[in-house]
This record gives structure tokens, C-alpha cells and sequence, in this order.
């Protein structure tokens, strides 16, 4: 996070740094400020400098993962992939510093990188949540109860409860399977919250 924040604000330096390491590399990590975030930027980077085919690449960004553990697990695969990688970025015209830097750098972040894809659904799926949850607290807040399961359950009835939210006690008159939401914006227990009984 702190190089992304830093890369942010000084483009032209990251840009003319990361240009310097390999002329392909800049295309590939500018959306991002010069940090792999995502699983295909470090596909992309082992591709484009290493020599890699697309299928290779994602073989080898899994095997990349091993780069900061212990030795008993790195086999021969991770061995030929990072001998690979060296000739393929040697040939490119890579220092042997940049090499090293770079497979270090791709190592540590490829052991937290994820879809480009998945970051998209998961950043729109945190907005709409947040959206409902501040201006529809008590639907928010009854189909998370519905959803969640027992063990948490406590935890977030004290959220709801902590930004006034009224839960009713369970009411034998008037219950139902699930949390709902009554007349009067209050969200009443559902039987599934007791367990064995659904």
C-alpha cells in the first residue's frame, strides 16, 4: 500500500524507473502505479520479460509462491522456472540486479495477488453493501442476521444495536422462520437463530 501511495504521487519518476528495468514492463503495471497487484499483471511480466508462454506463466506465477519459503519445498520445477526465467530476461537485455529484484518482487506479491476480475466483483459487491447498509440499516442489518451463522450471530446484533437498531424478543404470537422486519422499522428474532430448530 505504501508503494502504491508513493508511485501514485511521483508517476513520471515510476514510470521512467520501471521503463528503465524493461521497455515492456510500464504497459503492463501502470493501472497500477508500478505494483503487481493482479494474478495476470505478473503473468503478463513473466511473458513479457522471461519468455514465457501464457500457459507457462501461469504455472510458474503459482510456483512463485515458493520463492520466500523454505527450501525443503522447492523442487525442480521451481528451479527450471526461475533458470528460465533468468536466460529469458538476460537475452532481454535484464541486469542480473534487476533480475533478482524483479523475481523478489514478483515472489512477494504473487503469495496475495488475485483476478483482476475478482477484485471488480469484490470492490462493487463492498459499494452496494455499504450503500444499503447506510440507507437501508434494518434490511441490511435483518439479511445479514438471516445469513449469518450462529456463532457470529451476537456480534453483529450488537452492531445493529449500537446504531439503534430495535431487535424485538423472539414474540411465540408473532414469530416466523426468519429475521423480518415489523410495522414499525424494528426487526423481529426468526426461529432460525435457535439452533436445531430449522
Amino acid at each position: 500500500i505504501e508503494k502504491y501511495i508513493k508511485n501514485k504521487s511521483n508517476i513520471e519518476s515510476t514510470e521512467r524507473d520501471t521503463k528503465a528495468i524493461h521497455p515492456g514492463l510500464w504497459d503492463i503495471l501502470k493501472p497500477s502505479f508500478g505494483v503487481p497487484i493482479f494474478r495476470e499483471q505478473i503473468m503478463f511480466i513473466l511473458q513479457t520479460v522471461g519468455g514465457f508462454t501464457l500457459a507457462e506463466a501461469d504455472g510458474a506465477r503459482k510456483t512463485l509462491k515458493l520463492l520466500h519459503k523454505s527450501n525443503q519445498e522447492k523442487n525442480k520445477d521451481f528451479n527450471e522456472m526461475l533458470n528460465k526465467f533468468k536466460n529469458g530476461a538476460l537475452k532481454q537485455g535484464v541486469s542480473k540486479e534487476n533480475i533478482n529484484n524483479l523475481l523478489n518482487t514478483l515472489g512477494e506479491y504473487s503469495t496475495y495477488s488475485f483476478n483482476l476480475s475478482h477484485s471488480l466483483s469484490y470492490a462493487m459487491n463492498a459499494y452496494v453493501s455499504m450503500w444499503i447498509r447506510i440507507y437501508y440499516p434494518e434490511e441490511y442489518y435483518c439479511s445479514l442476521f438471516n445469513h449469518t451463522p450462529n456463532n457470529k450471530l451476537s456480534e453483529f446484533i450488537k452492531r445493529a444495536k449500537e446504531i439503534n437498531i430495535e431487535i424485538n424478543e423472539i414474540n411465540i404470537d408473532n414469530i416466523s422462520k426468519e429475521f423480518s422486519i415489523n410495522n414499525n422499522n424494528s426487526i423481529n428474532v426468526g426461529l432460525n437463530c435457535i439452533k436445531g430448530i430449522m
